[in-house]
């Protein structure tokens, strides 16, 4: 399954076995909470099916949809650059499968196989970058209202 996303295909297949080991995949019915902003999360997330959309509290709104991610996408990445804590809440739109991977092996393995840490963080990159313009669009949108 990752050798067919996006996101990890570009990886090497060698490597890429081996985060497959380290990798489980985790499902999750139509409105389900994967995670939720200021939890605790120590695995990365690649959407491998469904979609999924990340919410964050605005106050006198609630929860407001930023951002929505489907098939090859990358989330939670807070847990490997950051310290853990995520920064917005996940919730399933439909049914979600997603690739989950413990942030502290995957980072062993960029420390012991360094241009396999430097693809990955490179792809880490341009998701966040992606992310940011996407999360200004609609943040632009939400305090416009």
């Amino acid at each position: 399954m990752l050798h067919r996303l996006p996101f990890t295909a570009a990886l090497g297949a060698p490597l890429l076995e081996q985060v497959a080991q380290l990798a489980e995949i985790k499902r999750f019915a139509p409105n389900e909470i994967v995670f939720r902003e200021g939890d605790d999360c120590h695995t990365l997330f690649v959407v491998a099916g469904g979609r999924v959309t990340l919410q964050m509290h605005v106050p006198g709104r609630g929860q407001v949809p930023i951002l929505s991610l489907g098939a090859g996408e990358v989330l939670a990445w807070s847990a490997v650059l950051g310290d853990g804590r995520m920064t917005a809440t996940a919730r399933a739109v439909d049914e979600l499968e997603l690739i989950a991977v413990a942030s502290k092996p995957l980072l062993a393995m960029c420390d012991a196989h360094p241009p396999f840490g430097y693809a990955l963080m490179h792809g880490l990159a341009l998701a966040i970058s992606q992310r940011l313009v996407a999360t200004r669009l609609q943040m632009l949108d939400v305090f416009g209202k």
